[in-house]
């Protein structure tokens, strides 16, 4: 609610939280933007200028004079509570906080092993030590996922390693293959007739199966994978 347009840089496709509205000093900090959130802010920055928004001090949410038509961007809004129930309902959602896009953004981002844990926190600014505890429950599934992931790679590079190779087939599929498809954009269909067809080395371990479905992978080809 508190962000000014001098706040959003679409140059940089960054957004800074200043001091001034933050919840707390370890919420300062610059955002970057991906795609989406940057043609939001473009649309935002017409909105706020049809309501007088237009000084690089003015907020981009203005405050509503009473219950009139008039804004004032001097003063930003004081709730989305309005807005946020139109967009439930719109949406077709019965319930959902907007703290719950923020918990859901850093849980997304600890699910993925590759993401420092300083980079999240840089993201996500000050998280208290409760918060920390939950999320490193989340960062320690995420990476045993990633570990079960790796032991059919190489179960299968010692196998084509062995100097007669007897009974072994190279075309044989492990689970980063599949992973490997998915993330290629073929249809699900046509992977999870791969597995059936083709068999394959897969770990099917209930944390091999939780990185599976971390990573995007259809129900219907996990399906396949447990019942090659």
């Amino acid at each position: 609610m508190g962000l000014r347009r001098k706040d959003i840089d679409l140059a940089k496709r960054a957004i800074s939280i200043n001091p001034a509205h933050a919840k707390n000093r370890g919420r300062v900090r610059l955002i970057e933007m991906n795609d989406i959130a940057f043609d939001v802010c473009k649309e935002l920055f017409v909105i706020a200028e049809g309501k007088g928004s237009i000084r690089p001090d003015h907020y981009v949410f203005p405050f509503r004079v009473s219950k009139s038509n008039r804004y004032d961007p001097s003063r930003c809004c004081q709730t989305f509570k309005t807005a946020w129930s139109k967009m439930l309902k719109a949406a077709k959602i019965k319930k959902l906080r907007l703290y719950d896009l923020r918990h859901t953004a850093i849980t997304r981002l600890c699910e993925d092993p590759n993401t420092p844990e300083e980079v999240i926190e840089s993201i996500a600014g000050h998280m208290t030590h409760k918060m920390k505890k939950r999320y490193s429950h989340i960062r320690t599934e995420a990476r045993r996922a990633a570990i079960a992931r790796l032991l059919p790679a190489r179960v299968h590079s010692y196998a084509k390693a062995k100097p007669d190779g007897a009974g072994q087939n190279p075309n044989v599929l492990t689970n980063r293959n599949v992973i490997d498809l998915v993330k290629s954009g073929l249809p699900e269909a046509i992977i999870a007739a791969k597995v059936t067809k083709t068999g394959g080395r897969f770990d099917t371990s209930t944390d091999a199966l939780k990185g599976l479905k971390a990573t995007g992978v259809p129900d219907a080809v996990i399906l396949a994978m447990v019942q090659a």
